[in-house]
């Protein structure tokens, strides 16, 4: 089945959908653009087993490689699925030789697989990861600095046993050569995973 649906419908939709438990998620395999026509992924309803938290407050920064925002290591009896959310204070900057803004990209992965949740504008986006943060604060001013970056991405089914959720941080220019190079600032990062069955 295909059909439209606007980037913010999309947002609002996941938003509620975790925040009253629900969980039965419209996701999408891929971000999407407004009027975009895109086949859905939906998986559900879930029941939450398990909510695993995690919080660090140092500033890191990524310049020309990826950098580690968020780990958790769990383990789990039976097959299950996770609905993964990380947000964070985050800053872009572009490079001094760099006519070309930056953008920060945030990338989730569990045992080294992509997390499902990406976007395909641009198509060579890597899967897993997302643009958060486009307002480059070296060409729009201070206004620009500490913004509120994150996402919620979700898994297939996993098996029972041991599994590791990552999150990672970097411009889009390191990342896979889209648009400027720069830095990406990323702090104060809530990485939450809840275990659904």
């Amino acid at each position: 089945m295909r059909f439209r649906i606007s980037a913010k419908v999309y947002l609002a939709s996941v938003t509620i959908a975790v925040a009253f438990g629900g969980l039965v998620l419209p996701a999408l395999a891929q971000s999407i653009g407004a009027g975009t026509p895109v086949p859905a992924i939906s998986q559900g309803p879930f029941v939450p087993r398990q909510i695993l938290m995690n919080n660090t407050n140092t500033e890191v920064s990524a310049t020309t490689t990826k950098v580690l925002v968020g780990e958790l290591t769990y383990t789990f009896s039976t097959r299950h699925h996770l609905v993964i959310t990380f947000s964070a204070v985050g800053a872009v900057s572009k490079g001094p030789n760099s006519a070309t803004p930056a953008i920060l990209f945030l990338g989730c992965y569990v045992d080294g697989k992509p997390c499902v949740g990406s976007q395909n504008n641009p198509t060579t986006t890597p899967a897993g990861w997302v643009n958060t943060l486009s307002t480059d604060y070296s060409t729009t001013g201070p206004a620009a600095w500490d913004n509120w970056v994150g996402y919620t991405w979700f898994t297939t089914a996993l098996p029972a046993g041991t599994h590791t959720v990552v999150i990672w941080v970097e411009t889009g220019n390191a990342l896979f050569g889209f648009m400027g190079a720069g830095t990406a600032f990323c702090e104060a990062r809530n990485l939450v995973v809840t275990i659904t069955t």
